[in-house]
């Protein structure tokens, strides 16, 4: 019972280290190359046994336009079969998406969102694929829930102004509500 104990709680911890690291998967991609390649030189140095630390890795590489290896490093977080597959299961759905493998990103997501329907990463990376797939209106309704959240509701706002507007016309009430979200998201 002890030592099922501890697993628990040292499980719970991979998720704090995720957390802490996510900032550095450059999420809202608003960091340059050279910077974001400096990080990804320190993320290579992590164990393939930190989880948080590859998804966080693979995420940084397809930033930066290396979808090889973003897909073998979450891929390996994945083997390791933790707590955080549904994010690295979501992480490598974002990345089949820009492959525009588009069959195994939905599998991928939908295996993710089966394990952690209420994680807050996952919930990130489903809006984003939904972004990616042109569905502004589907992406604009995920992203509403994480802009109220914790961990993301900052992404989740300055990612709501930037979308393109579900309808064809814009209405003064729709740019009050992205000027609303933007001032949410401000530092």
């Amino acid at each position: 019972l002890k030592l099922q104990q501890d697993i628990i709680a040292w499980q719970q911890k991979g998720n704090s280290f995720l957390d802490s690291y996510w900032r550095f998967s450059d999420p809202e991609g608003n960091q340059t190359k050279l910077y974001n390649e400096q990080i990804l030189e320190q993320w290579k140095l992590a164990s393939d046994e930190n989880v948080a630390a590859n998804i966080v890795q693979g995420l940084l590489e397809l930033r930066l336009g290396q979808s090889n290896e973003a897909l073998e490093t979450l891929s390996t977080a994945i083997r390791e079969e933790t707590i955080l597959n549904a994010v690295a299961l979501a992480a490598r759905s974002i990345v089949y998406s820009y492959r525009n493998e588009k069959q195994r990103a939905k599998q991928d997501l939908i295996a993710a969102y089966k394990l952690a329907p209420k994680n807050s990463s996952v919930l990130w990376l489903r809006a984003t694929h939904v972004a990616m797939q042109v569905d502004y209106a589907s992406a604009k309704d995920e992203l509403a829930h994480l802009a109220v959240g914790k961990q993301h509701a900052m992404a989740a706002s300055r990612m709501l102004v930037i979308l393109p507007p579900a309808r064809t016309t814009n209405t003064d009430r729709d740019y009050g509500k992205s000027v609303h979200q933007a001032a949410l998201g401000a530092p």
